[in-house]
């Protein structure tokens, strides 16, 4: 739904006659991937901010292309909103249909290559060059038929699931 205040959301949305996936926030603006997601096959998608300088931006990636970027205001993206995954209450999306599996957030920016290099990646190893910057990591792999998604990271920020929802095999 509609997006105010301080934060950040991903969500899909019709565009060009496909369904895409977009960035919003208060630093910026809408910016979207160029690849249709509603294809049936599993795609990644990426959002990177930059507060470094003279470089500040958001881009966003499908499977490891870069798609689109905008630059940043001085805003803050801090606030105390839960993280919500899937439908969020009072949405006017009565009936989402999505699959997500593996979300990671990091609190530093990943570079083009980064981004382009584990895309698609059904694990991050400790091996990883930014797992140590790990915030959260939920693969959902090992909670297949529980009520949660397991935190990963260490960090212990485990989800709850309500709602409706289903489990499905990653293949």
């Amino acid at each position: 739904r509609g997006f105010g205040g301080n934060g950040w959301n991903i969500f899909l949305e019709a565009r060009d006659g496909n369904n895409k996936l977009g960035w919003n926030s208060n630093i910026s603006n809408q910016i979207f991937g160029t690849k249709q997601v509603n294809d049936g096959k599993w795609h990644s998608f990426t959002v990177t901010v930059s507060r470094s300088g003279a470089a500040d931006s958001v881009k966003v990636y499908t499977d490891g292309v870069l798609n689109a970027k905008s630059t940043v205001n001085t805003s803050s993206l801090s606030n105390e909103a839960p993280l919500v995954i899937g439908r969020k209450a009072g949405d006017d999306n009565a009936n989402p249909n999505l699959l997500i599996a593996n979300l990671q957030i990091y609190n530093t920016v990943l570079t083009e290559k980064e981004v382009a290099d584990y895309a698609g990646s059904t694990v991050i190893q400790p091996s990883h060059p930014k797992y140590t910057n790990l915030i959260g990591y939920w693969p959902g792999y090992d909670d297949v038929g529980t009520n949660k998604l397991s935190d990963m990271s260490g960090n212990n920020n485990h989800m709850l699931l309500t709602g409706n929802y289903n489990w499905v095999s990653y293949s």
